[in-house]
């Protein structure tokens, strides 16, 4: 009985690790450069990006699927709401590259968010492709522009 549950364990094991992302890891690592200094601003960065990939990449697929109009709209409002709820994070690593060119951050701080950015998106990606896959719903992607809707 112990052994049957040892091996469902260790294929559980199996499973996560094979689902997680290589560069996951390497994303994880970044969040203690700087001894932890802005482990605060990778976790919020890595929470914004997976909300604004749910909120935004969602609509169109999931959401107004019949009306461009309704797609856009939804993708707007995915928008605030991810900024909102996510505390203002940057969440594209252009926005992030910008700001350190502008020198309103430093470069210690630029490589942490762009992790966390990348953490995000490496997550999400496969996670709402899983649950589209396992909900039955139309495959996770962008807003597109289709003439025939």
């Amino acid at each position: 009985m112990v052994k049957d549950y040892v091996l469902t364990v260790n294929s559980f094991f199996n499973d996560f690790v094979d689902f997680l992302p290589p560069g996951l890891f390497l994303s994880f690592a970044s969040s203690y450069v700087g001894n932890g200094k802005y482990f605060d601003i990778y976790v919020k960065e890595f929470i914004g990006s997976m909300l604004m990939i749910a909120f935004t990449f969602s609509a169109g697929k999931w959401i107004g699927q019949n009306s461009w109009e309704v797609a856009w709209v939804v993708h707007a409002i995915g928008v605030i709401l991810a900024d909102y709820f996510g505390g203002g994070q940057q969440v594209n690593p252009a926005v992030t590259m910008s700001i350190l060119a502008l020198g309103k951050c430093d470069y210690t701080e630029a490589f942490v968010r762009v992790a966390g950015q990348m953490g995000g998106g490496l997550i999400s990606f496969p996670l709402y492709h899983a649950l589209s896959e396992a909900m039955k719903w139309t495959p996770f992607g962008g807003p597109e522009f289709n003439m025939e809707n």
